[in-house]
């Protein structure tokens, strides 16, 4: 059936509805609102839910009554008191909810909206500084309990060798480092192995060596891999170069890849951690997901690494075979490309030296 010109009107303005919703979830998230609603076994008023909450009474009042006509949270007969259900709490409250991370980087992602429209125009800046808060959003999802859970449910069954060698004792880079949590993660893991991290931040490379506390296989270095003079300093000197959720991110991605096959030891290997996408828009366009990943792409991935009309930023949703083709033509053999199948949609890249 063709789509009318009113369908189509209709579902741009149930659009523009679920935009406001989001931000009212995100209100609900950032402040723990579903959290605290969630401890009432009935229906409480205003006044109550806003002192559980420390929050002002009139505020609450107004976001409530938005739960309400988005049928997230119930009001009793007399509308004067209110309750969330209880099999809409594990999608809403803290502890359990897949969109945590969404609610909470949605409206920090999109703060500068109006200097990305400038980015768009031709006479515009090409990229922005990315607000503080999004970077801080981005580390606190990769805690020890999220690497343990790449350990296991990427690594072992879709790179065995990956932990074998780490417990062997090998060398080992994580590329994008930001504070270091990974590197720490498996060095006080695998105590045979050396552990490096490198970032173009400093301030995140002050954090990782204040969390160190000496460990003594794990160091941490200021470097950006597209620079003679980090992959002059290191050169063939690592067995795997890891890059979580980077590679996309980078101005000149290619070259990047050469830099880290000079990094790489003969049978070395480089894995990226992506994002599970097609090459294809069309065949991406069956995944809702897509969307979100494409606003990231927009606020946050083009915005800090278009540098200028030469840069190649390959955007959040780059896709599998895109990076298939830039390690090959790096040099590189290709090992596999794994997608993981989970919640995350997590993709393994796996290329030799």
């Amino acid at each position: 059936m063709a789509e009318s010109v009113e369908s189509f009107k209709n579902r741009i303005n149930h659009v523009v509805i679920d935009g406001f919703l989001t931000y009212g979830l995100a209100i609900g998230h950032q402040l723990r609102l579903f959290d605290t609603m969630a401890e009432f076994d009935e229906f409480e008023s205003i006044d109550t839910i806003a002192r559980k909450a420390n929050c002002k009474a009139r505020y609450i009042e107004e976001w409530l009554k938005m739960m309400v006509v988005s049928h997230v949270v119930e009001i009793d007969p007399t509308e004067t008191k209110y309750f969330l259900p209880t099999h809409r709490r594990p999608a809403l409250v803290s502890t359990t909810s897949s969109c945590s991370f969404d609610l909470s980087l949605i409206p920090v992602i999109t703060l500068h909206h109006e200097g990305l429209l400038e980015c768009f125009k031709t006479n515009g800046p090409y990229c922005l500084t990315p607000p503080a808060k999004v970077d801080e959003i981005i580390g606190s999802r990769t805690t020890n309990e999220y690497w343990q859970y790449v350990l296991d449910q990427v690594f072992k069954p879709y790179a065995p060798e990956f932990q074998s060698d780490l417990e062997r004792g090998v060398s080992f880079c994580d590329m994008g480092c930001a504070s270091g949590t990974l590197v720490l993660f498996l060095a006080r893991l695998f105590h045979n192995s050396k552990f490096v991290g490198i970032d173009i931040v400093s301030d995140y490379i002050d954090q990782a060596k204040a969390k160190s506390n000496c460990q003594h296989n794990a160091e941490f270095f200021i470097g950006n891999v597209m620079e003679a003079e980090t992959t002059a300093r290191f050169s063939v000197q690592f067995d795997y170069i890891l890059m979580s959720l980077v590679f996309h991110d980078l101005e000149q991605p290619l070259k990047a890849a050469k830099e880290m096959w000079h990094m790489l030891k003969p049978g070395g290997r480089v894995l990226l951690l992506e994002f599970d996408m097609e090459s294809s828009v069309r065949e991406n366009a069956a995944v809702p997901q897509t969307t979100v990943l494409y606003g990231y792409s927009l606020y946050y991935c083009l915005s800090s690494a278009l540098l200028s009309e030469n840069s190649q930023c390959l955007g959040t949703v780059a896709g599998k075979g895109k990076f298939k083709s830039l390690l090959t033509e790096a040099g590189f053999r290709m090992i596999n490309v794994y997608s993981i199948g989970d919640e995350n949609r997590t993709l393994l890249v796996v290329a030799e030296k």
